[in-house]
């Protein structure tokens, strides 16, 4: 039995999508809330909780490096080592350095990074999760829990309407939040 970690059951229980996943026999809701969230992230192509991730800027032409990983929440770390030959890494002084949340960007200040391989550890992802991604994630319960698709089709083998309308209706909820940012190096 798999526990949804992003939802709870009783979010989806209390949800206007709870009574469209009710008439599904055996239905375990963290099951389903659990694959859910799966695809859902896996749909995104990255974890949607706060989690940790390194990036490594390879001979670095500007001092500002925005990270692909949004919404950046903390900076653990930034190196720098000597691009060619490659040198050993040399932790930037934290007081160097400043980050912006918001647009995902580091931006070292006090220190030339041009030539050098940068190194930066940081966190992202939500701690709370916003409308739309819990939104999409009830829905992909809704469709994962439709025991036969075909059921109110018309016997063609296609996917009913509504089944569509919800798959575009995910899709619109996640634009968003997908994982499209330009890493400048």
């Amino acid at each position: 039995m798999a526990t949804p970690t992003l939802v709870t059951v009783r979010d989806f229980s209390n949800s206007r999508y709870a009574q469209l996943a009710e008439s599904a026999d055996n239905l375990n809701v963290g099951d389903v809330l659990a694959n859910a969230e799966s695809i859902i992230q896996e749909s995104l192509g990255r974890k949607i909780g706060i989690t940790s991730y390194t990036e490594v800027i390879r001979q670095a032409r500007v001092n500002t490096f925005f990270m692909p990983m949004r919404p950046m929440t903390s900076v653990t770390s930034v190196r720098k080592r000597l691009a060619t030959p490659y040198g050993s890494w040399t932790t930037v002084n934290p007081v160097a350095y400043s980050y912006e949340v918001g647009p995902g960007y580091v931006e070292v200040l006090y220190d030339d990074m041009r030539g050098y391989d940068v190194e930066v550890t940081y966190e992202a992802g939500y701690a709370t999760l916003p409308g739309g991604l819990k939104e999409a994630i009830f829905l992909q319960a809704v469709l994962l829990s439709a025991q036969d698709f075909e059921t109110y089709g018309t016997g063609d083998g296609r996917a009913p309407g509504y089944i569509m309308y919800m798959q575009k209706q995910i899709n619109d909820f996640l634009a968003p939040y997908r994982a499209t940012a330009t890493v400048y190096r």
